[in-house]
């Protein structure tokens, strides 16, 4: 049986154990969902992460977010009406 080889973007040959071989693809894999969370871990996290950047940012995080969709959205309707001026 053939030794797999990694080729590296220096154009370097690495002969791969049949071990690692599998680890690499097993990294590599993008076609398999990412394991789930229980809903009991979901909870820990939130719980544990609640509040963690309070007072550590200029200004929260849902007005930032409030404001860059109002950018989005003058930017959207901007689009639409040189669209139709150009109609």
């Amino acid at each position: 049986m053939e030794q797999a080889q990694l080729i590296t973007p220096q154009g370097e040959r690495i002969t791969l154990p049949p071990h690692i071989y599998v680890k690499v693809m097993e990294m590599l894999a993008v076609d398999r969902p990412p394991p789930m969370m229980t809903h009991e871990e979901v909870e820990k996290v939130i719980a544990e992460t609640y509040g963690i950047l309070k007072g550590k940012v200029k200004r929260p995080l849902t007005e930032a977010l409030l404001e860059s969709r109002r950018e989005e959205l003058e930017r959207e309707e901007r689009e639409t009406r040189e669209w139709q001026q150009r109609r």
